[in-house]
């Protein structure tokens, strides 16, 4: 049972830090898309180093 918990929480956790890295690789995207804004204005007041999808 305690093995069986142990699994579940290692999925749980492994999905929340890929979660975390892709909002974080694609927040540029993901923020112009919720906000509205042009890709461009984003980046400016995020930084440059943020990826872009095509």
């Amino acid at each position: 049972m305690l093995r069986r918990t142990l699994a579940h929480m290692f999925w749980i956790i492994l999905l929340l830090v890929a979660a975390a890295v892709g909002g974080y690789v694609f927040r540029v995207p993901i923020v112009a898309k919720l906000t509205g804004q042009p890709r461009s204005r984003i980046e400016r007041h995020i930084g440059p180093k943020a990826k872009r999808l095509p």
